[in-house]
């Protein structure tokens, strides 16, 4: 009996040590499995908030679009229409007998008819083009496509995509501010240039009435002292006491006469 309890006990302690380990290995491989659960999850929900935020971008584009192609058609509906009006009056003109402002050459039927093509021309242009934006924007703002906002179905994913937003919009805030002090400098440039070239000008324009002013007093010292000699001629002349004589010389401040 001894003897077999001593088995007994060598072989439950070799099983408790089997089970033990077995017990531990499992606990490895739980762990394990939790490990990688984690890690998946943790990889799900980044591409998860991936996937969400380059829809909520394409979303954003899609409505900046939108909104853009709004305001080109309302530019080129009232740009159709001025042109519009501008053929009507032509149309409804009488036959051009003087120049009219709206024709590039004299004013004759020939040219009024030219205009009349040009304007045609260029409202059958502007009519495909609103045709054109009518379509695109139809078909965007009739897009079946579900928002980001309505995919929402926790208070993280609405944390998730207020981030994204925020962070987007300081994006663009800096872009903004980027831009203005971009512009800001090409103004302020602009108008250093302005001032640079209004100061060569008014140089330009004082060395031009310089010039001038050397002009007028160089001709009016040469016809003082183109005068003088005739002058001083004339007076020796009807002087009744004066008797040329052909060696005598006499000087003059400006010429020798002999």
């Amino acid at each position: 009996m001894k003897k077999e309890a001593g088995v007994y006990r060598s072989w439950k302690m070799k099983k408790d040590v089997e089970v033990n380990k077995l017990l531990q290995n499992d606990r490895k491989r739980q762990f394990e499995i939790q490990k990688l659960q984690r890690a998946q999850e943790k990889q799900q929900a980044i591409l998860k908030r991936k996937s969400e935020e380059t829809l909520l971008e394409q979303e954003l584009e899609v409505k900046v679009r939108v909104q853009e192609a709004k305001y080109h058609l309302k530019n080129l509906v009232e740009d159709r229409k001025t042109l519009s009006l501008e053929l009507r009056r032509l149309k409804n003109s009488d036959p051009p007998t003087k120049k009219r402002i709206t024709t590039d050459g004299d004013g004759s039927p020939k040219e009024v008819n030219i205009s009349i093509i040009k304007l045609t021309d260029e409202i059958n242009d502007r009519n495909v083009q609103i045709a054109t934006l009518q379509s695109e924007i139809q078909v965007a703002e009739n897009d079946k496509f579900k928002g980001c906002v309505e995919t929402i179905r926790s208070i993280n994913d609405s944390k998730v995509l207020l981030n994204f937003l925020i962070e987007k919009s300081i994006k663009e805030r800096i872009d903004h501010n980027n831009d203005k002090s971009t512009v800001k400098d090409l103004k302020n440039n602009y108008v250093e240039a302005i001032k640079e070239k209004d100061s060569s000008e008014m140089k330009v324009k004082s060395l031009q009435n310089q010039h001038e002013s050397s002009l007028v007093d160089l001709q009016q010292k040469y016809e003082s002292k183109t005068s003088f000699v005739p002058d001083t001629l004339d007076v020796l002349d009807n002087d009744p006491d004066y008797h040329p004589d052909s060696s005598m010389e006499f000087d003059t401040p400006y010429m020798k006469v002999t």
